[in-house]
């Protein structure tokens, strides 16, 4: 194994603090979205709702009942505007690069779910890992994603990008991504055998077009013999959408990376690696054409 020519130079992911969305009241979490996709919802006749929270409110992890976690996911869909009429959908994440379609999520496990149907909210859960919006807007189909760095290092953002393409039969580079709040590049250090996995998961002109995608840890940092690296998943996943031609001057489509590090901003978002039990979400739902 060898490891990356890269300088011992840390660089720095900027802090932003989150942006608060206020529909009719203000809402009881920290709210992130895209203001690349509102700018287009607005200008759209596409209908969705959609948004990355953070704190306080927790929608998952092992510290919650079955009645707290039932009780916060049905609180998000009232104070989000989703249907309230049917439960949630929120698929049991492994960490994989299955992608599923509406339902069949609650079947078995998966990672990431395709919605086709419109009054059918979904969420993935996150605490470092890196959630991922996809939209086919001429189709009116998404997906929600949850990309760890085992699901990073299986391609699950390209591979559900190509089913949605085939779903569809619009070209993937029509699609609109946004890369929601994850631990940074800038905090999340990994192993050699994790940074290896995620290097084979990338073309060398991916990782020569994304040079900062990873950096060695400094010396001082080193907590052990072999090799850690500071590895940003944000940048593996926009560069797996890249090689599809997503986000390229000649696409339609585009990707919209949403900067806030779960680790550098404590007070708006939970980390596992905190040693944090809570979980925030990213959710979609379609509304009906008029």
């Amino acid at each position: 194994m060898t490891s990356p020519n890269l300088t011992s130079s840390h660089y720095a992911i900027p802090k932003l603090p989150p942006q608060r969305q206020t529909p009719d009241q203000q809402a009881p979490w920290v709210l992130y979205q895209s203001a690349r996709l509102n700018a287009f919802l607005a200008q759209s006749a596409l209908s969705l709702r959609y948004g990355f929270t953070g704190k306080p409110l927790s929608l998952g992890g092992s510290a919650l009942s079955v009645e707290e976690r039932t009780k916060n996911r049905l609180l998000l869909a009232q104070e989000a505007g989703l249907s309230v009429t049917i439960p949630v959908l929120a698929p049991e994440q492994i960490h994989s690069d299955i992608a599923l379609l509406n339902q069949e999520a609650l079947s078995t496990g998966c990672d990431a779910v395709i919605i086709t149907e419109p009054g059918l909210p979904a969420i993935v859960q996150a605490a470092d890992c890196v959630p991922v919006l996809l939209l086919d807007p001429k189709a009116c189909v998404g997906a929600v994603i949850h990309a760890g760095w085992r699901g990073t290092a299986a391609s699950i953002t390209l591979k559900t990008a190509l089913k949605l393409s085939a779903l569809t039969g619009n070209p993937p580079e029509t699609l609109l991504a946004v890369i929601g709040p994850s631990a940074g590049g800038c905090c999340y250090e990994v192993s050699h055998e994790v940074y290896n996995a995620l290097s084979q998961s990338l073309a060398t002109k991916e990782k020569q077009a994304l040079p900062s995608w990873c950096l060695p840890s400094r010396p001082e940092e080193s907590h052990c013999l072999e090799p850690h690296y500071y590895v940003d998943l944000k940048r593996v996943n926009q560069a797996q959408l890249a090689s599809l031609g997503l986000g390229t001057p000649k696409a339609s489509g585009w990707i919209d990376i949403i900067e806030a590090c779960t680790l550098c901003l404590p007070a708006f978002l939970w980390s596992h690696r905190r040693g944090e039990t809570g979980r925030q979400v990213l959710y979609l739902e379609f509304g009906l054409v008029s």
